[in-house]
């Protein structure tokens, strides 16, 4: 009997382990190089996740009138991500804590011209849409919070007709709840 109930606990303790090895859906609070958002990240498939971002986000430059300006506005982002080599971190026995793995992602991004603010007046955001692969990269530093990476070279189009190729980098901090 003693044989058989270790056994039973061995069986559901290799099946807890194993549920922990999967992506897992997140919910996060990002705070980016210049800007701030929140981002929903579900699991569809065994590596593959669609993460939903909104946030505010910015830019410095070279001003007209001043030497430095900036820029804020809403961002909304949809992007499907296909984690690589999760599978590979969970059998070397790395760390997956809230997804820590390589992915390559398509953002697909929306600049509405929401709440827009800067310090130079008549400055308005030209309401655009971008298509960016990118590789990206996410590590688990402590508890909830997690390093984010990701690159990529993308097409904007806007509505001043001004389209073109577009770099992208991100970089930034996440706290996962």
């Amino acid at each position: 009997m003693a044989k058989i109930v270790t056994i039973f606990l061995i069986i559901i303790g290799i099946g807890s382990a194993q549920a922990q090895d999967v992506l897992k859906d997140n919910f996060n609070i990002e705070l980016n190089l210049i800007g701030i958002g929140v981002n929903y990240e579900k699991t569809v498939a065994d590596n593959f996740t669609v993460n939903g971002q909104i946030g505010y986000t910015g830019s410095l430059f070279k001003g007209v009138t001043k030497d430095v300006e900036y820029l804020f506005t809403t961002i909304i982002e949809v992007e499907p991500r296909l984690y690589h080599n999760y599978s590979k971190r969970v059998q070397k026995g790395k760390k997956t804590t809230n997804n820590s793995a390589n992915y390559f992602g398509l953002g697909l991004t929306f600049i509405p011209d929401w709440l827009t603010t800067n310090n130079e007046r008549n400055i308005k955001v030209a309401q655009s849409f971008n298509l960016i692969p990118k590789y990206g990269l996410r590590r688990n530093i402590s508890g909830g919070l997690s390093f984010d990476f990701a690159f990529g070279i993308g097409y904007q189009w806007n509505e001043n007709r001004d389209n073109g190729f577009i770099p992208e980098l991100e970089l930034g901090l996440s706290y996962s709840f």
